[in-house]
């Protein structure tokens, strides 16, 4: 509600208008981009005449006569718009002609006929009203009870000639907005006393609406009414009854009737037309609301959530310089840059550098591979038995495979996509660094265990050999090219299980992010079930059985007013649940699709490390009962040959666990998702049928990561099986190897 020191005031006081304000107005009529006339309007401003030439948009079909009141555009700062205050026009007149003395709420009640101008007086008056006086608004106090609002407005009228009038003005506002909880007298039961429930009512309403007509003053109660809201800070809107038939009465004659103490509330204030032709009465309900600071704030919902959609479906744009996981992982771990040097997967601004780095890491690395596989024909320190031996050339195939496949996923679109989507959030950016820096030690630390491991097992012994038969030139060959490629051969594994786990870490940082937007999403929806949850039901607050009793057609009236009320938030509703599933969905195909790609790109390596890894675990557990009878009861067991089988089993274990714990972590997190959904959907009083409709579209497509077309979906379930089943196969073996020794022992005894 706009307070104003008004104009009339003033002039009625002997003083002149603000010639500033009055001076603006040339400026705030604004018309179209065709031919303009210009002419010169008198307005009667109190008891002062004032010219105003104005320019007008002139009609096509006819020169020199505005069109329709909607083709102004007024702005007084956000107080008036457009047609928000005006008039039923009146009289047909020529604008080029002389102009004729108008009074700011002189009124005539005619049906609006196209090219009446009356209206414009209205608009120009109150927009002279509203510049003259804007800088002049009386500061309101906050409602004493603004804390438990109970009504959004109060209607306060007097029965004798605006009982109609009121009752049409609700139904009309609760048809423009739904929900709005108004208090009109009729509608009430007195609980607390006449003046207890009307004090009550004023001090639990969020606006005050004076309804104008002649002689409402003369009521006690409509005068202590805004008594209470004057006392109680309220924002007090005016509205004038603009039909003699009904009560209408000329602001002028209206303030000789107002007592001295309340004339400052009457000439602080606009009054906003009350009219009963359609297209005027919506702008008078409009006005109403928006004086009453009443917006539609389910269509505010509405365009949140359209806005909300339109992001999320927005199509991802790599940026011009892209940052790769390489990139990421390099600048913000030390040891992980050297872990990742060493595995190739580096990175050289000098394109020539890079193709040596590339070329030589291959060269090495099959070249070590070629060593190991003819081994198992020569059968050369550090021989073993075949299926260490195997394992041990093997392992070249996956991890060069690791090394070709995350340098292709790493510039691929859904990982520039999944890592910008995790960057966007300070708080998940943050997280993902401090992690790397924390792991990256971890890394450091295995990688230099391991390769500390490997040297030991399969280069030293050739190096350190002085036995009675010397070393082949293959053998020495052989050890000595372990030295230079074993570094690189466990930190490109290494780095690919960096990777997944990383990988991992974006897509549980991408699925806490959908939690909070989640989050969002039903809190904003719960405020529209708390708020219409009685509506929506089928009861109602007020008590139409009582006042149907005393006025039975007030109360048919005002019931037909609670149905269309309830339609409408059926409406909404049901407009803003659909959109609510379009998001709920859209925000969980997101990071599916970011884990779809994922898995279609690593999911062929992963699957290829897990068997090896499997075999690895089953190879050296097997090969137990073989050592024990004709290596340890012997004395044919070699301390390198420990190492070799500490390394296969250990690193086989160890890389299960961490390949099928990734995978299934980031499974049973995005799994939970559809539950937590519904647990705040419960919380937030969703109507059950609501909630099974959701739960229903959520599990309508599985979660997770997966392998093989997504036909397998590695939860828990299926990875307890797995290392059950493992188990019971390695538990099988050692049994069998301590029966070997229990049998030497006892025979030997």
């Amino acid at each position: 509600m706009t307070l104003l020191t008004s104009s009339r005031a003033r002039a009625g006081n002997g003083q002149k208008p603000s010639c500033t304000a009055m001076g603006k107005q040339e400026e705030d009529i604004e018309c179209g981009a065709v031919p303009m006339t210009s002419s010169k309007t008198s307005l009667s401003v109190g008891s002062e005449h004032v010219e105003r030439r104005v320019s007008f948009e002139e009609d096509g079909n006819s020169p020199g006569l505005l069109s329709s009141p909607s083709q102004l555009s007024i702005t007084s700062h956000g107080d008036i718009q457009r047609s928000d205050i005006i008039s039923p026009p009146r009289n047909r007149r020529d604008l080029s002609a002389p102009a004729e003395t108008h009074d700011l709420d002189d009124q005539d009640h005619s049906p609006p006929v196209a090219g009446r101008g009356s209206w414009l007086s209205d608009l120009i008056s109150a927009k002279i009203s509203t510049e003259s006086q804007q800088t002049e608004r009386r500061p309101r106090s906050e409602s004493v009870g603004s804390a438990t609002r109970a009504y959004d407005l109060f209607l306060s009228h007097i029965q004798r000639n605006a009982q109609d009038a009121i009752l049409s003005m609700q139904m009309f506002l609760r048809e423009e907005r739904p929900g709005t909880k108004v208090f009109v007298d009729v509608d009430v039961e007195m609980d607390e006393g006449l003046e207890g429930t009307l004090k009550r009512a004023v001090g639990t309403c969020g606006a005050f609406i004076f309804f104008i007509t002649d002689g409402v003053l003369s009521s006690r109660w409509c005068q202590q009414e805004i008594r209470w809201a004057v006392e109680f800070g309220k924002n007090i809107v005016l509205v004038r009854e603009t039909d003699v038939r009904h009560g209408g009465v000329e602001m002028g004659d209206f303030l000789k009737q107002v007592p001295e103490d309340l004339l400052p509330v009457f000439t602080n204030c606009i009054a906003i037309p009350w009219h009963r032709e359609k297209e005027f009465r919506k702008v008078s309900i409009k006005t109403i609301l928006k004086q009453a600071n009443l917006t539609d704030s389910y269509a505010d919902l509405l365009g949140k959530f359209s806005r909300s959609k339109s992001g999320l479906e927005v199509t991802f744009q790599r940026s011009d310089k892209p940052t790769t996981c390489f990139e990421v992982i390099a600048e913000t771990s030390g040891a992980l840059r050297l872990v990742f040097f060493l595995g190739g997967f580096a990175r050289f601004k000098n394109k020539r550098l890079q193709t040596l780095y590339i070329v030589v890491f291959n060269v090495s690395f099959w070249f070590c591979g070629a060593l190991c596989a003819m081994n198992l024909c020569s059968q050369s320190l550090p021989y073993h038995i075949m299926t260490t031996d195997v394992l041990t050339a093997y392992v070249h195939v996956p991890a060069w495979q690791s090394w070709y496949t995350w340098r292709k996923f790493v510039h691929s679109k859904g990982c520039d996509e999944l890592l910008t989507k995790v960057r966007s959030n300070k708080f998940l950016e943050k997280r993902m660094f401090q992690t790397l820096r924390v792991c990256g030690w971890v890394v450091l630390f295995l990688q230099l265990f391991m390769v500390t491991l490997v040297l030991s097992a399969f280069a030293l012994p050739g190096t350190l050999h002085n036995g009675p038969q010397p070393l082949t030139l293959f053998a020495k060959l052989h050890a000595y090219a372990m030295w230079p490629v074993i570094p690189p051969l466990i930190a490109a594994l290494v780095a690919s299980y960096v990777m997944f786990g990383f990988i991992a870490l974006l897509h549980l940082f991408d699925i806490f992010a959908m939690r909070e937007k989640l989050s969002e999403c039903v809190n904003i929806l719960s405020n529209f079930y708390k708020s219409s949850q009685n509506i929506l039901s089928g009861t109602r607050d007020d008590k139409l059985p009582d006042a149907k009793n005393f006025y039975p057609e007030q109360a048919a009236s005002n019931m037909l007013g609670n149905i269309q009320e309830a339609h409408h938030q059926v409406v909404f509703e049901e407009q803003l649940f659909n959109m609510v599933a379009d998001l709920l969905l859209a925000l969980f195909q997101g990071p599916q699709a970011r884990v779809n790609h994922t898995c279609r790109k690593v999911g062929g390596l992963w699957v290829h490390l897990v068997l090896f890894s499997t075999c690895q675990v089953l190879a050296i557990s097997t090969a137990l009962e073989t050592h024990t009878r004709h290596g340890v009861l012997q004395g044919h067991y070699t301390w390198w040959w420990g190492l070799q089988d500490l390394f296969h089993l250990a690193c086989g274990f160890v890389l299960l666990v961490a390949a099928l714990g990734i995978f299934c972590i980031v499974t049973t997190y995005f799994q939970s998702m559809p539950m937590h959904a519904l647990s705040l959907m419960r919380e937030a009083g969703f109507p059950q049928s609501r909630q099974a409709t959701i739960l229903g579209l959520l599990n309508s497509s599985p979660l997770g990561m997966h392998i093989m077309c997504q036909t397998v979906y590695i939860d828990v379930p299926k990875v307890a099986g797995f290392f059950l089943f493992l188990l019971v196969i390695v538990i099988g073996n050692v049994m069998r190897a301590f029966d070997t020794i229990t049998y030497s022992v006892h025979v030997h005894a």
